[in-house]
């Protein structure tokens, strides 16, 4: 795959010992700047949405973000999605989430720096999401998931049956240098390895129109320097998704042109700053409203 990706024009770059010995640290130093100094308020709590066919700038508690066309927001913890549900447009098409999954490097990661980690859950917790509320017959579901066997388990025997959702199977996200290495060895669990997974799962319908995604399929990109920021699939899926389908993601940090995200960190990455601006005439736009609870 990544001989056919070069053929393409991609994953060209030939490192250098200069390169090797950095690590990428202006990428790595540019990413902890920004998590130093853009921490998430408790009190920050608001919705709003951009329902123009263009991206607009808006500005909330002083701060600049960049807001995709025709998208919704809500800066809300997921577990206070059931009592807020009748704010969103279920049930959706498909649901995407990238839970902060139980884990001990986090954990020590955050008590060394309260803004380096974020707030983890454990596993039982998200049995208590309202997929069913979300969602309808021949609705899809994807979850982002760590390597744990533990975690993945968990989420097959208990979170899947508890969610009514039926297992279809995993893709997997090959993450490269520019050059089209793995960022790191293969190793045996549970150690560190160059990929992640997302387990695919369906409420069932006989009558559904769209194929479901077929099993171990292989996403291949260059990873963000800022933890944990997932690649966008929203292309990749709109072959298994109706014409204009209902999508939305929970646990979001950015936003998607035409999806809905929710999330207590849902404009984190959103920030102007991580944004290199072509057009200096953007016009600065107020498209949400800010809620204080």
């Amino acid at each position: 795959m990544i001989e056919e990706g070069r053929k393409q024009g991609f994953f060209t770059y030939v490192s250098t010992p200069t390169d090797i010995k950095r690590n990428n640290a202006v990428a790595q130093n540019k990413a902890r700047t920004f998590y130093s100094t853009h921490t998430v308020s408790s009190s920050m709590r608001f919705h709003g949405e951009n329902s123009s066919n263009v991206g607009l700038v808006t500005e909330i508690n002083n701060e600049h973000y960049l807001v995709p066309a025709n998208c919704k927001f809500f800066c809300y913890d997921v577990k206070d999605i059931e009592e807020k549900i009748d704010m969103l447009t279920a049930p959706y098409d498909f649901v995407l989430l990238d839970p902060p999954w139980w884990n001990k490097y986090i954990r020590r990661k955050k008590a060394k720096c309260v803004n380096a980690g974020y707030q983890m859950m454990y596993d039982f917790e998200l049995i208590k999401i309202p997929i069913a509320s979300l969602t309808a017959a021949g609705s899809l579901v994807a979850v982002w998931c760590t390597n744990s066997e533990n975690h993945l388990n968990f989420l097959l025997n208990e979170i899947f049956p508890a969610w009514d959702v039926e297992y279809i199977g995993n893709w997997f996200w090959l993450k490269v240098t520019h050059g089209g290495e793995p960022v790191c060895q293969f190793s045996e669990p549970p150690g560190k390895q160059p990929f992640e997974q997302i387990v695919f799962g369906h409420r069932k319908d006989a009558n559904r129109e769209q194929p479901l995604p077929e099993p171990n399929k292989v996403i291949i990109s260059i990873p963000s320097a800022i933890h944990s920021h997932k690649p966008p699939i929203a292309d990749v899926m709109a072959q298994y998704l109706p014409q204009k389908p209902r999508c939305i993601e929970l646990f979001a940090r950015y936003l998607l042109p035409g999806w809905t995200s929710w999330g207590y960190e849902v404009m984190k990455l959103q920030h102007l700053s991580l944004f290199i601006e072509r057009d200096e005439k953007t016009e600065l736009v107020e498209c949400c409203n800010v809620i204080s609870t």
